[in-house]
């Protein structure tokens, strides 16, 4: 996944080196990996957030996204 980062343009590569560095700081339980080749951390082998690059979607804005999984509802991720 570090790997993949790396490959990014800088303004989306900063965005997901700062995001890994939250991620693994305040929620160390989740496992770093790709899906859909977009950098993502996932719980018990199912994907809970993940970083998607602006450049790869030819959009504006990168984009930091959840899944179901993450139940941010409930109030623990």
């Amino acid at each position: 996944m570090l790997a993949k980062i790396a490959e990014m343009p800088e303004t989306d590569r900063a965005l997901a080196e700062r995001i890994h560095e939250i991620v693994r700081t305040t929620a160390p339980g989740l496992a770093p990996k790709l899906w859909y080749g977009m950098p993502a951390y996932a719980r018990d082998g199912k994907v809970v957030c993940h970083f998607q690059s602006a450049e790869k979607f030819k959009t504006r804005y990168a984009t930091l996204g959840f899944s179901d999984q993450a139940a941010l509802d409930d109030g623990a991720m």
